[in-house]
């Protein structure tokens, strides 16, 4: 009798333990690991050059842009997000966020094509043909805005980013890989997979030690088996 009673007792410290760490990991995974962070970045999600599709052609086809010919054609995608926890004011920036291209060439068109949310207050320009300029906005954690550059610099020539920003060292460019573009993160994930493992290990052993049911734990496991996509 007071061996079941212990039995009882311990699979129910074990089961309020997994009830705490599939609530507990996940929200350590995504909150608690970091203090407060301001960040901004610029994901670029797409860079292609329109020469490519040309090949060996270059010489017998003129390429136009706005009626003017260009030797190269380039459009760049990329989103301005703000990727910390703390809110970015207007009053943060020390002026406009510029993007430009090393090298020669010109930015031909800059446009935004989006922001998240829809009613973010910027604006995007081109100077002398050789920038853009986003001007300053209240960008709230995760808010971004989506940005196309048409430009007749080819891919060799980076992008480069200058702004300055408060509690901010420097705005880094980030490509964005096809596996971030939807669905979950890693660490998303990660915390799914072990909140569901962690909550069905709860339920299993808080339901045997109230019920004193008996879990065949080595016929589950020679049965438990972890295949790869």
């Amino acid at each position: 009798m007071r061996q079941a009673t212990l039995v009882a007792l311990v699979g129910l410290i074990v089961g309020i333990v997994g009830v705490g760490a599939s609530i507990g990991i996940p929200l350590w995974l995504n909150f608690g690991r970091e203090g407060e962070t301001r960040d901004l970045d610029i994901l670029v999600w797409s860079d292609v050059s329109g020469m490519e599709a040309i090949g060996g052609l270059g010489d017998r086809i003129s390429v136009l842009f706005d009626g003017e010919p260009v030797s190269a054609l380039r459009m760049t995608d990329l989103a301005i997000e703000n990727t910390g926890n703390q809110e970015l004011r207007s009053e943060d920036f020390d002026g406009p966020l510029e993007l430009a291209f090393e090298g020669e060439g010109q930015i031909l068109d800059a446009t935004i094509t989006q922001s998240n949310p829809p009613d973010i207050r910027t604006s995007l320009s081109i100077v002398d043909g050789l920038k853009a300029q986003l001007e300053p906005a209240l960008f709230n954690a995760g808010d971004s805005v989506r940005v196309r550059l048409i430009s007749s610099t080819d891919l060799s020539s980076p992008l480069v980013v200058t702004a300055r920003i408060a509690g901010i060292k420097s705005v880094d460019v980030k490509p964005v890989a096809p596996a971030e573009e939807e669905g979950q993160s890693p660490s998303e994930f990660a915390a799914a997979i072990v909140g569901g493992m962690g909550a069905l290990l709860a339920t299993a052993l808080v339901t045997s030690s109230v019920l004193r049911l008996p879990i065949p734990w080595r016929d589950l496991l020679r049965k438990l088996r972890f295949t790869a996509p």
